[in-house]
């Protein structure tokens, strides 16, 4: 079955809230189809511009550009599985995302904006 959701379609037919402020935080946790998404956001993001929504993406995340990064537009989407941590330290700990907090802590200054987190 092929499931094919445009989220832009509400996007391109309601004006923005302009009191809409925050930061929306995807997590997906690994093998959740966190790339779909990422690549999609990339796919859109001229149009997530124009509606007031910005985007940070891998590779910035990974690189913790993020903490360098200034907040231009209202609304803020981060997307990063690797926040929660890696495959490999789940293998090596035997543990499921045993350093999500001190991941999740690297996000500093969005962490208090945050609005909704999605996995």
């Amino acid at each position: 079955m092929n499931v094919n959701v445009d989220i832009t379609e509400t996007a391109e037919t309601s004006e923005p809230d302009p009191t809409d402020h925050g930061v929306f935080l995807h997590i997906g946790a690994h093998r959740t189809g966190t790339t779909a998404i990422q690549n999609y956001l990339s796919q859109v993001s001229n149009k997530l511009q124009s509606d007031g929504i910005e985007t940070i993406l891998p590779p910035a995340t990974r690189d913790m550009l993020i903490s360098s990064h200034t907040q231009t537009l209202p609304r803020l989407v981060i997307s990063e599985e690797n926040c929660l941590g890696t495959m490999e330290e789940n293998i090596w700990t035997q543990r499921l995302y045993p350093n999500a907090e001190t991941n999740l802590r690297k996000l500093g200054p969005y962490l208090h904006s945050v609005s909704k987190v999605f996995f």
